[in-house]
């Protein structure tokens, strides 16, 4: 009897060593939780809620609305300076091209006049019908 009695203090003492084992390891994971619990309890308020996030869509359409109206509005004023530009370079182009090609075209217009004149002159002849 007293072998069986030996055998429980024995497993008494494992279990008394076991009991402090988990004692301190629940120390730490006491230990652990309150650190989680602070660290949820001063993130937890700055999340965005769903208002939020609706108010920063809102925020964002309106941004893009804008952003679009600008976008078209530079394209208007990049088209009419474009049309403009075209305008004038050509204007400036017929204008270029009238002054250096008038002296020569008067020059041909003058030789075609005296020849028709002169064919004139020729078909006359004399005065005398033919």
């Amino acid at each position: 009897m007293e072998t069986k009695v030996e055998a429980l203090d024995s497993r008494i003492g494992t279990l008394e060593t076991k009991v402090e084992r988990l004692d301190s390891r629940v120390g730490a994971v006491d230990a652990r939780v309150i650190s989680l619990e602070t660290k949820w309890d001063a993130v937890i308020p700055t999340l965005a809620t769903r208002a939020d996030l609706e108010v920063v869509r809102g925020e964002m359409k309106e941004g893009f609305g804008l952003l679009r109206a600008e976008i078209h509005e530079s394209y208007a004023g990049m088209a009419k300076w474009f049309i403009g530009t075209l305008i004038s370079v050509s204007a400036l182009t017929v204008a270029a091209m009238a002054i250096v090609l008038a002296p020569q075209m008067s020059r041909a217009q003058g030789r075609v006049d005296v020849g028709m004149a002169g064919a004139s002159l020729e078909a006359i002849g004399d005065g005398v019908p033919s």
